[in-house]
């Protein structure tokens, strides 16, 4: 038996703790509904990236846009947000190997350089080859 009430006290007792927060939505319905329905009774996220192929005009929880989440208080006002209207399958993949593509440019993947390039203090990779 699915207790979809004691499965939202869990998501709101796990929200709860956290000073900040995050929804990314991939998708809608219920689940969405209920992550960022969390986030209003804990005083709203202050990120919140919306992936699905459903548009605001359908009405429904799923086309619901960021811009709702903030006019209802589930997402802060100063909030960075973004919807993204695509195939989750695509959106999704795309958008962590650029996240992932940043956070190696930053250092902050903990990987070594690609073999015969070195990683300069500004931490801009370059070649041991390039000729300056």
């Amino acid at each position: 038996i699915i207790d979809v009430v004691k499965d939202f006290g869990n998501i709101l007792l796990c929200t709860s703790h956290d000073e900040r927060k995050g929804v990314i939505a991939l998708g809608g319905s219920v689940s969405k509904h209920h992550a960022i329905l969390s986030t209003l009774l804990n005083g709203g996220a202050e990120y919140a990236v919306y992936l699905t192929t459903a548009h605001k005009t359908s009405g429904s929880v799923s086309g619901a846009t960021t811009d709702e989440a903030k006019s209802w208080g589930k997402v802060k006002d100063e909030s960075d947000v973004a919807t993204v209207i695509g195939d989750v399958t695509i959106t999704f993949p795309l958008m962590m190997m650029s996240v992932l593509d940043r956070l190696d440019e930053d250092g902050l993947l903990g990987r070594e350089p690609e073999a015969g390039k070195k990683k300069e203090p500004s931490g801009e990779v370059v070649s041991r080859n390039a000729k300056c």
